[in-house]
């Protein structure tokens, strides 16, 4: 079984940081990013590939 909390804070607070940094110092939760920022942390990161197409997709892959 599996549950997911999220936690909306002010980052410029100084409990709020404390709170999360102790929890986070714990180390029995798993976290994960967003969808969103995992995407932009590829395309930062160089690990995107662009494709003119479907075609283009499919003969890079040598899939056609």
């Amino acid at each position: 079984m599996e549950a997911t909390m999220v936690f909306d804070y002010d980052p410029t607070n100084a409990m709020a940081q404390k709170v999360v940094s102790f929890i986070r110092s714990l180390g029995i939760f798993h976290e994960r990013s967003l969808d969103l920022e995992e995407a932009i942390r590829d395309a930062e990161n160089g690990n995107v590939e662009d494709y003119d197409n479907v075609d283009d997709f499919f003969t890079q892959h040598n899939l056609l």
